[in-house]
């Protein structure tokens, strides 16, 4: 990575004095058991039951392809190349499909950034497996409302933050007309008062029905209707041949895939599918020592961009140079970029758009 610093007698390249950080994004796979969770969590993973187990259930750690990366890692042949990486974790005993999900089950989901909830779909279970989804997404606003009402009796004993107090009033009236906090609009403010909450019901949701091979009638209409209330995604699958696909090599799965009619893998579709919810874009950082993908929220700054390589980049802001990858990857070089006058100047409030390539210039 080239980073630069300013100082008043010009710049200079200052590689080794950057310690760099990547957030790296936390899914949570839940669902009743017999619905194939673990299973999925192998099949995304490649891991196995045992492998990666850690105290309170599997996690694995996968790369983000990115086709991009590749061709920027070709283009500059660095020391280094760093994928943008997902923490999938399998959390084990979330609900039994009857007790309500203990304070430790609630707790490690409020963690995640992302919750990829496993409905097992099979041929006489379709009004089960409706009745097990819609019971998670009720869990999740009761555990909000719950949250909400505390903190409500500590502020009208108190009698102090009205704000906060009229905030949490309506969020409460939201839940309890059976609407998850994502589907209510906020201002910037009140979205960084509600921070520290961790509301589970404003999380990005994404719903997998894992079906059978040979294929069971999708839920059709009933999840469709659900999926636009409660403002979720989903996708169908098989998960056991999900996990055969991701033992297979890497070179033979395509052709396998295509046997099967598959458009592209679950691995795949939940990375599409979580960036989507997410509202997530990739940006890059190059150079010899290392060639790296960020990813940052939709609508956020090249300021914003500077403080996820490292908050001294924010703090010391100056500059950002910044290349689309396709206007790199036409001209050939960094340097042929420039004088084609594709290489240009953004200030702190230039809007990052995905594919972007940024050099940060900064003084600290």
């Amino acid at each position: 990575m080239d980073l630069q610093l300013a100082s008043a007698k010009g710049l200079f390249v200052t590689p080794r004095c950057i310690h760099y950080i990547l957030a790296c994004m936390k899914i949570g796979i839940v669902g009743i058991p017999g619905s194939g969770r673990s299973t999925l969590f192998a099949a995304l993973t490649g891991l196995t039951a045992t492998e990666g187990l850690a105290a309170k259930g599997s996690v694995g750690v996968i790369k983000v392809p990115d086709p991009r990366l590749d061709r920027l890692a070709q283009l500059y042949q660095p020391a280094k190349v760093t994928a943008v990486e997902m923490t999938l974790y399998d959390l084990f005993g979330s609900g039994d499909g009857q007790a309500s999900l203990t304070a430790a089950h609630l707790a490690q989901i409020r963690q995640m950034d992302l919750i990829l909830h496993v409905a097992g779909f099979f041929a006489t279970a379709k009004e089960a497996t409706l009745k097990s989804i819609q019971q998670l997404l009720d869990e999740f606003l009761f555990a909000d409302l719950a949250v909400i009402d505390k903190r409500l009796q500590r502020l009208q004993k108190e009698g102090k933050r009205e704000a906060e107090l009229k905030l949490l009033q309506t969020l409460s009236a939201h839940l309890e007309a059976n609407r998850p906090l994502r589907s209510c609009m906020l201002t910037q403010q009140q979205e960084q008062a509600l921070t520290g909450y961790a509301f589970i019901s404003r999380k990005p949701y994404l719903l997998v029905v894992n079906q059978r091979e040979e294929g069971a009638e999708p839920l059709n209409g009933a999840l469709r209707s659900l999926s636009v209330e409660q403002q979720f995604a989903y996708f169908h699958l098989c998960a056991p041949l999900e996990r055969e696909i991701m033992a297979l090599a890497a070179d033979e799965r395509g052709h396998f895939l295509k046997e099967l009619g598959i458009d592209e893998p679950a691995q795949a579709a939940m990375i599409r599918k979580s960036y989507e919810l997410m509202q997530l874009i990739s940006f890059f950082t190059v150079g010899k020592d290392e060639v790296r993908a960020w990813t940052l929220k939709k609508g956020c700054t090249a300021l914003e961009a500077a403080g996820k390589i490292h908050t001294d980049l924010q703090r010391g802001f100056i500059r950002a140079e910044v290349m689309r990858y396709e206007d790199l990857i036409a001209c050939g070089s960094e340097k042929a970029c420039r004088k084609a006058g594709k290489l240009r100047l953004e200030g702190k409030d230039y809007v990052v758009a995905d594919g972007d390539i940024f050099h940060v210039r900064f003084n600290v």
